[in-house]
Formats: C-alpha cells, structure tokens, sequence
C-alpha cells in the first residue's frame, strides 16, 4: 500500500466519495476505484 498513484498503482481506495488527486490520478490511468463502504 503506498499514499500516492505511481506508475505501478492498480487499485485506488477512497474513503469519502471526493476527487481527490489520487482519485483523479487513478482514474486517467484506468485503476480500479474502490471505498471503504
């Protein structure tokens, strides 16, 4: 588990439903988006 989205991120987790940078991020680089729910 690592706090930023890098070039070897599958998987994004999301605890708020924000678009955050990461969540952003994850989702330009077609990664999984995934809650805490």
């Amino acid at each position: 588990i690592v706090t930023e989205v890098c070039e070897t991120t599958t998987h994004v987790l999301s605890g708020k439903p924000l678009r955050t940078l990461n969540v952003l991020l994850g989702i330009v680089r077609g990664c999984w988006i995934l809650s805490y729910d």
